[in-house]
């Protein structure tokens, strides 16, 4: 019983993280920067009007899950064309896990 109710509590808190990450990821992704290089057009984020478009991540989430996507930022991890990101991560723990969930989220 304790073990039920510790697992279902724990599924609870879980859950309770994801709305605020897709709530948050959008201003987390403007104000880090990233649109310096990126869009997500599905969701109306355009490219900053002096960068240059390195990939639209729209449906980044439909192939890489956020472990993936956070490897990436810190530079741990190669992107997709086999290279380190640009730019390694500077913003806090919090908004690299809020970033990391909202991108995933794009299917």
């Amino acid at each position: 019983m304790l073990t039920k109710l510790i697992g279902s509590s724990f599924a609870a808190l879980i859950l309770a993280a994801a709305p605020a990450a897709l709530a948050d990821g959008p201003s987390v992704f403007k104000a880090e920067g990233c649109t310096e290089c990126h869009s997500v057009s599905a969701k109306g984020i355009k490219l900053n009007a002096d960068g240059t478009l390195e990939k639209d991540l729209s449906h980044i989430g439909a192939k890489h899950d956020k472990k993936w996507i956070a490897g990436v930022l810190l530079q741990k991890v190669d992107n997709e064309k086999g290279d380190k990101h640009k730019k390694k991560w500077r913003g806090s723990k919090d908004d690299l896990k809020v970033l990391a969930e909202w991108l995933e989220s794009l299917k």
